[in-house]
């Protein structure tokens, strides 16, 4: 069955299902509070849910699972490989990479260190690209859906000398708060503009 074309509380795109209108700070654009299959709700752009680009709150527990249990190798894999090596540097005080991470007050957020942590991990960055590690997008800041992605060491060195931020419209705001308020994830947005060098309009997915 294909997606909604219409949008109508109740109406059902992927693991979301409609709520009510909210309000949206871009005129141009309306946005929806969505229920997820986990209990989630969350607002998002229509555009984003007629397109098929947001089919779930970040979550989609389900088919990670499903992944969890049928892939075999899977805590062999490259994103445990990362999410372990996370864990070490900002829990373990024996750990190399510890004074530069847990040491100076870096934190691993909390929804990635619940009882399905990894799960929550593997459901907020994707899989983790052949060549390339897990960065942070503000170096001073903690391991968090928003702050995190995927990039080459090329990227990261990119990282160091930008401020990363992205100014349209005559807004100034990091790619963080753009992707949050345009319903992207973080990773997608940086990824357009420092990876493939996108327009910004076009990156952020506006007119």
């Amino acid at each position: 069955m294909g997606r909604p074309t219409s949008m109508e509380i109740g109406s059902q795109f992927g693991f979301l299902t409609v709520l009510e209108r909210t309000e949206s700070p871009l005129r141009a654009q309306t946005k929806w509070l969505c229920r997820c299959v986990c209990g989630v709700e969350k607002s998002i752009y229509a555009t984003h849910l007629r397109s098929g680009n947001i089919v779930s709150c970040g979550c989609k527990f389900l088919e990670l699972q499903r992944i969890a249990k049928t892939t075999h190798g899977l805590s062999k894999s490259r994103i445990r490989n990362s999410y372990q090596t996370m864990k070490q540097r900002c829990l373990n005080p024996n750990a190399p990479d510890y004074p530069r991470y847990g040491g100076r007050g870096i934190k691993i957020c909390g929804r990635w260190l619940a009882k399905d942590g990894f799960l929550n991990f593997m459901a907020d960055m994707g899989e983790r690209p052949e060549g390339y590690s897990l960065d942070r997008l503000n170096n001073d800041g903690d391991y968090t859906p928003e702050n995190c992605v995927w990039s080459t060491s090329k990227m990261q060195i990119a990282n160091r000398n930008n401020s990363l931020s992205i100014t349209y419209g005559g807004r100034t705001m990091s790619i963080p708060d753009w992707a949050r308020e345009v319903g992207l994830k973080p990773t997608t947005l940086y990824m357009r503009v420092i990876k493939h060098g996108w327009p910004i309009p076009r990156a952020l997915g506006l007119p």
